[in-house]
């Protein structure tokens, strides 16, 4: 295989030229049913082969009110402004700001001449001599949060909402792994309600107690952590698949998707000021954005005294506890230009626990500082 530097791959050079398009003429149904058949997230609206816009699958549920008849250039959005010589790292910047699963590339003119997806991305990491063959325990999700085979579907489905994951592996009484349940095996199994299913979830399966083990694939696709990230994307090409775990003696350790990997192509971009990604906000916690940007500016900027911080991103979800009083969840991860550290924190105030879950991160980063000044100094003995 011919390696590339990441540096010189552009956009043109992972495109793909066969897409599906949508107008403005065009209706929601219309859209709805292309999405299915060709099972995408996205569409790019043109007009007289320009781009004009883009369909997102995850903007048509936020909007799930609107009519079957409701015209694409109603509900079509302004997609990041990519050509087709745009650097590989700018692209996977936009991937993790936008929140889009396909971007759309033009050419001169505005002509939509491509897309990528994020998928087509790992095709420019493999071409990477150094990223290829970095060890995948390097850039995993540590300690990925488990399903048990006895457990019931809904649980399954609230824990994949909770960490805005589309499968989660499945254990046994052992913490061994014995399977991976996704949001497509739940949907296979879910029926419109009847008459007879009074009292439970409406668009749901008749009974909600079906246990994980007769519903998941028994069969996982994963991968020990001493193998590279050339191993893991070849793996998720193969299986046509969007995340694979990590597993040590039987047991998942980690897993990666290829958000994991786009975060790794935007931290190869040298960039002046830290970049901050926070997700699962609702709009109601929108209040709270200035005062959690404030807190980790503050809290990144001790940190850089330390180590060089590149990514800090940042996953909200929330719950009820017994009481039905809202508790937050937070899980974080902070890149670093010589480490990776992962954080979660809880609790009813948000801003709260997002200062308790930095003070951790920074004890973490000194504590990673203390280790190696001490392993150095062993050395020099």
């Amino acid at each position: 295989m011919a390696y590339q530097s990441i540096e010189n791959l552009k956009a043109q050079d992972v495109m793909s030229k066969n897409f599906v398009c949508a107008s403005e003429e065009d209706n929601l149904s219309d859209v709805l049913a292309k999405l299915k058949k060709h099972d995408i997230s996205e569409l790019p609206v043109i007009r007289k082969n320009k781009l004009v816009g883009l369909v997102s699958y995850d903007t048509l549920i936020k909007r799930r009110n609107l009519p079957l008849t409701t015209k694409v250039e109603h509900i079509m959005s302004t997609p990041p402004k990519l050509s087709e010589d745009t650097p590989l790292t700018t692209v996977a910047e936009m991937f993790m700001s936008s929140g889009f699963r396909t971007l759309p590339i033009t050419s001169k003119g505005k002509k939509l001449a491509g897309m990528v997806s994020r998928t087509d991305l790992l095709k420019g990491i493999k071409q990477d001599k150094k990223l290829a063959e970095l060890p995948i325990s390097s850039i995993m999700t540590k300690v990925p949060q488990c399903i048990r085979e006895d457990d019931n579907i809904t649980q399954a489905r609230d824990l994949m909402k909770r960490l805005s994951m589309r499968t989660v592996p499945v254990v046994d009484d052992h913490e061994k792994l014995v399977g991976v349940i996704g949001v497509k095996d739940i949907a296979k199994i879910w029926t419109p309600k009847t008459k007879e299913s009074r009292g439970e979830l409406a668009g749901e399966k008749i009974s909600l107690d079906v246990e994980v083990s007769s519903v998941m694939n028994p069969d996982p696709v994963h991968i020990e952590k001493e193998e590279n990230v050339k191993s893991v994307i070849s793996l998720m090409h193969k299986h046509d698949i969007s995340s694979v775990l990590i597993t040590e003696k039987q047991k998942p350790i980690g897993i990666i998707t290829p958000l994991d990997l786009i975060e790794l192509l935007v931290r190869t971009q040298e960039r002046e000021s830290l970049y901050v990604q926070i997700t699962g906000l609702d709009e109601e916690d929108a209040e709270f954005y200035d005062d959690m940007h404030g807190l980790i500016q503050k809290s990144m900027k001790k940190i850089n005294k330390i180590q060089k911080t590149r990514i800090f991103a940042l996953h909200v979800s929330q719950y009820h506890d017994k009481s039905f009083v809202k508790e937050y969840e937070l899980r974080a991860r902070l890149s670093t230009d010589k480490h990776m550290f992962y954080a979660q924190g809880e609790g009813w105030n948000l801003v709260g626990a997002l200062d308790e879950l930095l003070d951790t991160l920074e004890g973490m980063v000194t504590k990673e500082k203390d280790r190696r000044l001490g392993a150095r100094k062993k050395g020099s003995f």
